[in-house]
């Protein structure tokens, strides 16, 4: 949503949304250990998008080559700061 809505992190906006889709299990468990597991979720998420990125480029095909910054790229992600 940060890259779709061009929201820089820390937007209020992004924590708003990542709340209103936790709301569902808020019956069940407590809003912070919630947001500590999305936070962990969405740092995870990005070795998931490097490996699909790996899966993809693994081809002879040369017109792949311009993505092959995707696989690093998503692994640099675990070290940015997170969007919320």
């Amino acid at each position: 949503m940060a890259y779709a809505g061009e929201l820089k992190p820390g937007d209020p906006a992004l924590a708003r949304l990542r709340d209103a889709y936790l709301e569902a299990w808020t019956d069940r468990h407590d809003r912070a250990t919630l947001r500590e597991v999305a936070g962990l979720a969405m740092r995870v998420a990005t070795v998931s998008r490097s490996l699909s990125w790996r899966r993809a480029l693994r081809s002879t095909d040369p017109a792949r080559a311009e993505y092959a910054s995707a696989v690093p790229g998503w692994l640099e992600e675990l070290f940015a700061d997170g969007p919320v």
